[in-house]
């Protein structure tokens, strides 16, 4: 099984996930805004976060620039300083380009306006890397 991780951040939050999955599939976390999908992947971990009121248009332009790629199934990761998940946006766009969206998802509360500037914390860290761990032996 090929496994990959990439993500969208602002701040970092939703980097510090990626990079902690990284750990786990034993691949670098790669920046959306700087790389593409040049192979197949057979399970794509995906982060990114709400901003506003939902997925930042960099996300938007990744799936158009990367649907000739077969994806098998994209995982969900965010963090959200308004406590939401992107799983129902980004799944739309998964599905817009046939790509399955895994029904397991990953979500933490991210920063806001100054609130909750501690997080992701360690123990959301821990809890990535044991839900990411899971997936990888269920795929």
């Amino acid at each position: 099984m090929n496994f990959e991780v990439f993500y969208y951040s602002k701040t970092g939050h939703t980097k510090q996930l990626a990079d902690a999955i990284g750990s786990i599939i034993g691949k670098d976390a790669k920046d959306i805004t700087s790389n593409s999908i040049d192979e197949d992947i057979d399970v794509l971990f995906f982060g990114s976060s709400i901003y506003g009121n939902g997925i930042d248009p960099a996300v938007v332009r990744f799936f158009n620039n990367n649907i000739d790629a077969n994806i098998g199934c994209i995982v969900n990761f965010s963090t959200s300083g308004v406590g939401r998940s992107t799983y129902d946006e980004i799944k739309a766009l998964a599905e817009s380009y046939s790509i399955k969206m895994a029904e397991d998802q990953f979500y933490c509360i991210g920063e806001f306006a100054g609130m909750n500037s501690d997080k992701p914390d360690a123990n959301d860290i821990s809890k990535i890397k044991t839900f990411a761990q899971d997936i990888v032996n269920k795929y």
